[in-house]
């Protein structure tokens, strides 16, 4: 699978929130024996890190982190089958650390109260970010099968006049503004794996 990694940096300690966009277009599933076709994913040891995966089995998005205990998650999903693989889709998570919320093509589809809320995401803090592989606790984990497009993190929640203009391609949505911290493909390292890059999308 290929893949690209960030090195781990301050901006993504996301002590005060958190927000992920990416475009996915999905050409098919790796074959099952887990369902973790991953995103996204960050961490450097056994039981802390987060990822978003797409399910193996139905059309789903799933986000996910632990910080010392598996049993003690923290977690949302799309409904089944909420969307269609050979396809453009775009989606959101934000955390604002009581809720986490998924939208889908500018809208919100699921809604998720903070179920642990002494599992935060400190255990995020720590080791690279991998977009299109597994890593950390996550790190035997599947790839993502398909196309990865325009991905980016903030260390807040991005609003939902912001996450309608990210849908629409509004570029007045400046990630680099001061009172934001973005990581985006254009800053990344490319790992050892040498992912293929064309308009940002990883191949």
């Amino acid at each position: 699978t290929n893949y690209i990694e960030i090195a781990h940096s301050a901006s993504q300690n996301y002590t005060g929130g958190q927000s992920v966009s990416f475009w996915i277009y999905r050409t098919g599933m790796i074959p099952a024996g887990g369902d973790q076709n991953h995103i996204l994913s960050k961490g450097a040891q056994l039981f802390s890190g987060q990822n978003i995966w797409a399910g193996d089995s139905n059309n789903y998005i799933y986000y996910h982190y632990i910080n010392g205990n598996y049993n003690t998650s923290n977690d949302c999903s799309t409904a089944q089958n909420s969307f269609s693989s050979n396809n453009w889709l775009h989606y959101v998570v934000t955390n604002d650390l009581s809720n986490i919320k998924l939208y889908l093509n500018g809208s919100l589809v699921q809604t998720c109260p903070i179920s642990n809320p002494l599992t935060t995401l400190d255990g995020t803090n720590q080791g690279p970010m991998n977009f299109g592989k597994g890593r950390g606790h996550f790190g035997g984990e599947k790839g993502f099968q398909g196309r990865i497009d325009d991905i980016g993190t903030w260390n807040r929640v991005l609003t939902q006049q912001e996450i309608t203009n990210l849908y629409n391609a509004d570029t007045t949505l400046n990630p680099f503004c001061s009172t934001d911290t973005f990581e985006a493909i254009p800053n990344i390292n490319i790992s050892s794996n040498d992912a293929i890059l064309y308009n940002n999308e990883i191949y």
